[in-house]
């Protein structure tokens, strides 16, 4: 015969206290910067206060960075930048020679591919791309999940082809202008874009993407609701990276496009939502009026940023931030 011994005990945990903060003195010195020029908005921090202003605050403005993952694969954080360095050094020294990109000429560099993968682990890792390397057994793993991704869109670019690239990793700012209160007030957008291309006359932003970014969405007010489970983050920074190129240089009907490595086989690179059963794709006059629609949602956002008197508390969905 056996004796058991049962034990119980109440556990109880604490009420997650809420965090806000107020925009006092300090911290409105810091958003001041924004709005006088000194620091530049970039896309990456719209997309932090859109999903969560308490999260721009100890990012952008409390400076607080997160903490650096220390793992013996380390290396397989990288793997995004070390796609854009091969990707930039492919179609860049194919433009030295002729900026139109043919089927063939894609085709024929991609011998270059494994050995632009060394280089790009070497500069990120190390920043020198002529860095020597005894990769570990990791580490070659990483290198082949950079090949396969670059082989991956280099596919789809041969179907593409022919196109014309006109800019890598292009650099451009322009001044936007909002209210706070009735007062206007203006920022710098700031934007880096991976590729701009011209196919058919149309001219392309395209963004590299090696995260669960996804094409299907909405509609802008899901997409900038901080509240809501359906934000689209990949989509606010094309169209970020859109209206910043078309107004530095003066163009007109760009489209964005997310090469998003987990879905462009299946969906292509066309963000889409959808109308009963069919999927609408975001190009042409169905583009031009969510650039209008665009506008209006960013001013909106900005207003909140900058009003002293709504301060920085956690969005209501956990999903979006979790401290």
């Amino acid at each position: 015969n056996f004796n058991y011994l049962g034990h119980k005990q109440r556990i109880t945990t604490e009420k997650k206290v809420p965090v806000i903060i107020n925009k006092d003195e300090k911290v409105m010195e810091v958003l001041n910067k924004y709005l006088n020029g000194e620091i530049p908005l970039s896309a990456s921090a719209l997309t932090s206060y859109v999903n969560c202003p308490l999260q721009f605050f100890y990012r952008y403005v409390a400076k607080i960075e997160e903490p650096k993952e220390i793992s013996e694969n380390l290396e397989a954080n990288y793997i995004g930048p070390m796609l854009h360095y091969v990707l930039e050094t492919f179609y860049g020294d194919l433009m030295m020679q002729d900026a139109m990109i043919t089927k063939q000429r894609i085709a024929d560099y991609r011998k270059k591919v494994p050995e632009l993968a060394v280089k790009a682990f070497a500069q990120v890792m190390f920043e020198n791309s002529d860095l020597q390397v005894n990769h570990n057994g990791m580490q070659k793993v990483v290198l082949a999940i950079v090949e396969e991704y670059a082989n991956l869109i280099l596919d789809y670019d041969e179907n593409e082809a022919p196109f014309e690239v006109l800019a890598l990793e292009k650099r451009d700012k322009v001044d936007f202008k909002f209210k706070v209160k009735g007062q206007d007030c203006s920022i710098t957008l700031h934007g880096i874009i991976d590729r701009i291309d011209r196919k058919n006359g149309i001219t392309r932003i395209v963004d590299y993407k090696t995260g669960s970014d996804v094409l299907r969405y909405t509609n802008l007010a899901d997409v900038f609701d901080t509240n809501g489970n359906k934000q689209n983050k990949a989509l606010i920074q094309t169209l970020f990276y859109t209206y910043v190129f078309e107004k530095a240089n003066a163009v007109e009907w760009v489209e964005p496009n997310l090469y998003s490595i987990r879905n462009m086989r299946k969906e292509g690179t066309y963000f889409y939502f959808t109308e009963g059963r069919e999927k609408v794709k975001l190009n042409g006059e169905q583009l031009e009026s969510v650039k209008s629609e665009f506008i209006g949602f960013l001013q909106a956002k900005l207003s909140e940023l900058f009003d002293a008197d709504i301060p920085f508390v956690s969005t209501e969905n956990e999903a979006g931030f979790a401290y």
